[in-house]
């Protein structure tokens, strides 16, 4: 079993609530009780910088295969992985009204350019 280390992008812009939003997810998540024992062996860290701007980072660290599922799991909410290359990939659920913006912006403020998408379906 190969062990891989994952840096994504969970939030970018001006509201800090987020924060609390993605570590209650990866604490208890969805559909099983709090407590519960996780089904994919990894290990998460939820890191919050930025004063004016919040960024908001999930490092994962765990099999290729768990993460890979991990990483469809948590598509319907918009996440980005950083490439080593400073680029971005985009992962989300299929929807015409997703709105990527944030991932943009910060590709701009950050100097990282846009690498690919994976669209998930459902």
């Amino acid at each position: 079993m190969m062990i891989e280390h994952r840096n994504y992008l969970l939030y970018y812009g001006l509201e800090s609530w987020n924060y609390g939003f993605w570590k209650a997810i990866f604490q208890n998540p969805p559909c099983k009780k709090p407590g519960s024992p996780k089904n994919k062996e990894y290990e998460f860290d939820i890191v919050i910088k930025g004063a004016e701007k919040k960024e908001i980072y999930l490092h994962l660290i765990g099999s290729s295969m768990d993460l890979d599922i991990i990483e469809k799991q948590i598509a319907k909410y918009k996440i980005a992985r950083i490439e080593e290359n400073q680029s971005i990939t985009l992962i989300f659920q299929h929807d015409p009204f997703v709105n990527l913006d944030m991932f943009f912006q910060y590709c701009t403020d950050k100097g990282y350019y846009l690498g690919r998408k994976i669209i998930v379906k459902t």
